[in-house]
This record gives structure tokens, C-alpha cells and sequence, in this order.
């Protein structure tokens, strides 16, 4: 049993702490798939909604108690916020899909430590008409676009993760799954067209909810297969913390003591 719990902790979506940068109120980003020659209009959000599709996988409990995890799959964007307000934009899931796509592997170092990830690549696209999402004959995680080929309009990087699970049951093995997530939105030539911010380069942080309804135990816990859940991915600009405002003090401090006349004591 101490093993399966262990296995639990671990398994968790992906998610990030915000590390030591401070954040400025969110900012509406645009988002147009018009743009890229699909259905829909373009609309304004601090955030995007939706759920996912992914399968975790555990490898064997190590002697110390750590254990590592792959978490492959799919977050479907179903809606989007404004100031905290929800709204399904015009178009979305019936003439175009807009979805991440993420590969993350993890470690969990102990029983009750958080989990986090050690690499991981999330991925956003959009493609003309109604995907589906789901999972093949391995439960791997798949979507299947039809013959429409999506568009990559933006990949995350510098993602720094965290995870969590809250165990509801023992028998069966129940549990609530939690996550944070923060990185930089690098947009491609083709996003560019597709996103828009007021203040240039934005940043992301996504949270993460999935309540032990949608979450499917394999194999006594080696695996756990994920669908629905609550998601939200918010825009943002970081701020300098307050340490990058002393460093950028002192360096002007530093400019101006080398400009002293030469005369100077």
C-alpha cells in the first residue's frame, strides 16, 4: 500500500511554482484564428478554460522512495475568462479547436514532498473544424484532427513545474490531482499573426484541478489515465523582483562612480 501511495503523490499534471518572479495584473491577450484562415472571430481574454486527456506513467519505487513519471497528452481549450467572467468564444470547438499539447517527465522525491518536473514541452495549436480527443488501444493519449493539419502558434519555455495529490480513498485508490505551471509564450511566424499582446512579450501561468472522478487508476497505480478537469492557463507580465530592482540600483550607482571627474577624492 506504502507503494501505491507513493505512486500517487507522484502522479500529478503538469505544474509550476512561481519560483522567485512577481507578477503584474493580468493582461488581455488577442487571439484571432481568422487569421490563420480558420472559422471563428477574434476575441480578447486574461485566460483560457478547458480540460485534458493524458496518461501518467510510473516507473518502480526506489529504495529512498523516489520514483520518476511521464505524463503525455492533451489540454483542450473549451472557453476563455475576461476579469474573472467566463465566455465560450465565437466559433471555438465547432469551427476551429485550440489545444496544448505537452510531454513532461517528473520525479517525486518523497511521500509527502511536492512532485515537479525535470523536462517537459507544451505546445499550442489550432486547426480548422472539430477535433476529438481520447485514447487508443494502449491508452495512450491521442487527437485526431481529421484531414486537417493544425498549426503550430506557440510553444512555452523556461516551464518551471509543481506537483501534487490529494489522497480520497484508499480502497480503491482514489485521489485528487493539482498542479501549477509557469513559463514564457513564444510565439511562431504564424502566431504572430494569431496572438497579440499589449505589452509584448507575455508570460503564462496555468493551475491545474482533476477531481478523482476523472482520474483512472491502471495497475494498482503504475499508471493513471486523466480526462476533464478543471484548467486555466493566465496571461501576464512578470515584474522585476525586488532583488533584479536592487542589482539594477547598484549597477547605476556603480556607472555613476566611474564617471566621477578625475579630479575627484
Amino acid at each position: 500500500m506504502r507503494r501505491m501511495v507513493l505512486r500517487a503523490f507522484g502522479a500529478a499534471i503538469v505544474g509550476c511554482g512561481l519560483c522567485q518572479m512577481a507578477w503584474a495584473d493580468p493582461i488581455q491577450v488577442t487571439i484571432d484564428p481568422s487569421a490563420l484562415g480558420l472559422g471563428g472571430s477574434a476575441f480578447a481574454a486574461d485566460a483560457l478554460t478547458g480540460g485534458e486527456v493524458s496518461r501518467i506513467s510510473n516507473d518502480p519505487v526506489q529504495l529512498d522512495g523516489s520514483f520518476t513519471w511521464h505524463e503525455l497528452g492533451f489540454l483542450q481549450v473549451t472557453g476563455a475568462t475576461v476579469n474573472g467572467s467566463g465566455f465560450v468564444p465565437v466559433g471555438l470547438n465547432i469551427a476551429y479547436t485550440m489545444y496544448f499539447g505537452f510531454d513532461i517527465d517528473g520525479f517525486q522525491p518523497s511521500l509527502l514532498s511536492p512532485g515537479y518536473a525535470t523536462a517537459a514541452s507544451m505546445n499550442m495549436y489550432m486547426v480548422n473544424g472539430v477535433s476529438s480527443f481520447g485514447f487508443d488501444g494502449s491508452n495512450i493519449a491521442f487527437v485526431n484532427n481529421g484531414a486537417n493539419a493544425p498549426t503550430l502558434v506557440a510553444s512555452l519555455s523556461g516551464l518551471t513545474m509543481t506537483t501534487g495529490a490529494n489522497i480520497v480513498n484508499f480502497a480503491p485508490l482514489a485521489l485528487d490531482l493539482n498542479a501549477s505551471l509557469f513559463g514564457r509564450v513564444d510565439t511562431t511566424p504564424s502566431g504572430d499573426l494569431a496572438i497579440a499582446s499589449p505589452a509584448g512579450p507575455f508570460r503564462i501561468l496555468g493551475t491545474f484541478f482533476h477531481s478523482s472522478d476523472g482520474v483512472q487508476v491502471l495497475n494498482g497505480g503504475q499508471a493513471f489515465l486523466v480526462t476533464g478537469g478543471n484548467d486555466t492557463l493566465s496571461f501576464d507580465v512578470p515584474e522585476p523582483s525586488g532583488l533584479l530592482v536592487v542589482a539594477l540600483g547598484m549597477v547605476g550607482i556603480a556607472a555613476l562612480r566611474g564617471q566621477r571627474p578625475a579630479n575627484a577624492a
